[in-house]
């Protein structure tokens, strides 16, 4: 608490940083923290550079005729394996703890809820062993879990519940075809929206507790819980400059990383 609390009575670094990104020009605010940082600290900057980015492929979009069709209401995706930072899972776990209650015991409920689901099926606790064995999911194992119909613990009548808190996957995981294909995870007619995401790039970065920098979103808590946030020793327009260098990941499992 002592250290979240220095970083809050910090100055501010402030300014505006340019970048293409898929031949766009995107040009963002930043404002963090003076001193030493972690990649953590960055999350929040991070995930709005996210927005930035997506907006501007939604412009892309709209100027080629089409429309993003990911609407509120529309939890067709958000049955998916959905694979996170290892900073936005302390982030998570870090927004459920200061949920008031009961919302608070109710959220930690449904994460439980998933492990008892996916211990009670062949599937399920395969699924747990290969998360446990190598930190990621083949494509049998993804598409597995999609056909459990778990839906996200932020699922709330169809619609995102911490939406303006949400991981960089799902910012970034728009298309513009009929929900209808989402929901049956028809990947044949699935149109996504192309855009050279940040959260990878993010993954890449913060690698410390996984071998590949993930998470999977039902495992937040538990991983939050045996994994503190590192330790802060960088300044912050280092950690975001490596960042926006970073080359996007190829990991193992490409399919789990970019989501189906």
């Amino acid at each position: 608490m002592a250290d979240d609390e220095d970083i809050l009575a910090r100055p501010l670094l402030s300014g505006k940083v340019g970048l293409v990104l898929d031949g766009m020009a995107v040009e963002f605010d930043v404002a963090m923290p003076d001193g030493l940082l972690n990649v953590d600290d960055l999350t929040p900057l991070f995930q709005s550079l996210s927005s930035v980015v997506v907006q501007a492929a939604e412009q892309r979009v709209e100027a080629a005729g089409k429309t993003v069709s990911c609407r509120a209401g529309c939890g067709a995706c958000c049955r998916q394996a959905v694979p996170i930072a290892e900073g936005e899972a302390r982030q998570i776990a870090a927004l459920v703890e200061a949920m008031p209650e009961p919302r608070r015991s109710q959220v930690v409920e449904r994460f439980e809820a998933i492990y008892r689901t996916l211990e009670d099926c062949d599937l399920g606790r395969r699924l747990l062993e290969a998360l446990g064995a190598r930190g990621g999911l083949d494509r049998e194992l993804i598409i597995g879990y999609f056909h459990l119909g778990i839906p996200c613990p932020f699922l709330e009548e169809e619609s995102c519940s911490i939406h303006a808190q949400r991981p960089m996957i799902c910012r970034e995981y728009l298309v513009t075809s009929d929900p209808v294909h989402c929901a049956a995870l028809d990947g044949e007619h699935i149109e996504r929206v192309k855009l050279t995401g940040i959260e990878k790039r993010v993954m890449r970065v913060g690698r410390r507790d996984t071998p590949h920098g993930f998470v999977q979103m039902f495992e937040a808590l538990r991983f939050a819980a045996r994994h503190p946030a590192p330790p802060r020793d960088r300044p912050g327009p280092d950690i975001l400059l490596e960042v926006i260098k970073s080359d996007t990941p190829k990991p193992q499992h490409a399919a789990q990383a970019s989501r189906l």
